[in-house]
């Protein structure tokens, strides 16, 4: 073998894979920005009331207690929605914040 047919070496091969990498690698977002938020936000609300009440509905059927499952149910899946959107929100803004002091 002549020198110049000789293969590169390992470590010209990993640098060349990182500086390819940094140039094609995507800037990924760690949070939902705008209209994703807010589909986010909704979705969970409406999933936590339908199961709530869905599952009220089921109780009561089941127990013969007419409409104080599905109230009190129905209202601890707004709850849980209401909790759920705060949470959201809040982490969001803590990595606004976090985002807002790195600058």
């Amino acid at each position: 073998m002549k020198p110049q047919d000789e293969p590169p070496s390992l470590e010209r091969l990993k640098e060349d894979i990182r500086r390819l990498r940094g140039k094609t690698a995507p800037a990924a977002s760690p949070r939902p920005q705008g209209r994703g938020a807010l589909m986010r936000m909704g979705v969970d609300l409406a999933s936590c009331v339908i199961v709530g009440a869905g599952m009220g509905i089921l109780l009561d059927r089941w127990l013969g207690t007419s409409p104080v499952l599905c109230i009190l149910c129905f209202l601890l899946g707004a709850g849980a929605g209401f909790r759920s959107i705060w949470r959201v929100s809040q982490a969001m803004e803590a990595e606004e914040n976090t985002a807002d002091d790195e600058k």
